[in-house]
């Protein structure tokens, strides 16, 4: 578990063909949902901040990328 040291922290989610998303980070645990909107699209790409508990958090898998 890493707590972060200093704010405010930028979390963006990018892919090729979608428009950018991107927020001010939040400090706690939170399951994070996005949902990238292709470039051509009149749709705004979408951040959720879903609220977990601390051991929910330490029960997931780090992730391998």
């Amino acid at each position: 578990m890493h707590v972060a040291d200093a704010l405010p922290f930028t979390f963006a989610v990018t892919a090729q063909g979608y428009k950018s998303a991107e927020i001010e980070a939040k400090p706690g645990f939170y399951n994070v949902q996005t949902k990238l909107a292709p470039t051509q699209s009149l749709e705004k790409s979408q951040i959720e901040w879903v609220s977990i508990s601390p051991a929910e958090y330490r029960s997931f898998t780090p992730c391998k990328y």
